[in-house]
């Protein structure tokens, strides 16, 4: 009888260690992806050419709003024309999504092929990104500079 209950004595400490552990990793992990977005949400250049679009009307409308100038705000015209652009990206990138789907799956992988598909999304995601980055710095320079500081100083407090 001794020997049983060590046995539940042992198993469920191992249970109450993991429970703990993992609790405290999904919280950390939650905590550093909230993390990241705060820091780097609007700013980073990391996503598909999708998740770039939404990020610059998204950005644009921020700006707009906290420099209040929602009637002709200069950066409405670049957000949008960046959306576009990135729009029109996604979807030759989405197709090579589906291309690695399938060849990941294929019945005989073909790691030569699978080297062209991934080159040709890697260029796509740098192509995206540097048209991100051109929009963000066609958006500044499109502000005033009061409205880059007034930016500076409430742009981060309201996102």
């Amino acid at each position: 009888m001794k020997f049983v209950n060590n046995k539940l004595s042992l198993g469920l400490l191992v249970g109450a260690l993991v429970g703990v552990g993992g609790t405290g990793l999904y919280a950390h992990a939650g905590h550093m992806q909230g993390h990241a977005m705060h820091e780097h949400g609007r700013h980073s250049i990391a996503g598909s050419p999708d998740e770039l679009a939404q990020r610059a009307r998204e950005l644009g409308e921020h700006v707009c709003a906290t420099i209040k100038a929602t009637l002709d705000c200069p950066v409405t015209p670049i957000s949008e024309a960046a959306a576009k652009e990135l729009d029109a990206m996604s979807a030759s990138f989405q197709q090579g999504q589906q291309q690695l789907h399938d060849s990941l799956t294929a019945a005989d992988f073909d790691r030569a092929g699978f080297a062209r598909i991934q080159a040709g999304q890697a260029k796509a995601i740098g192509a995206s990104a540097t048209r991100y980055m051109q929009f963000l710095g066609d958006a500044a320079a499109a502000l005033t500079p009061e409205q880059r500081q007034m930016f500076s100083r409430k742009g981060h407090a309201e996102q």
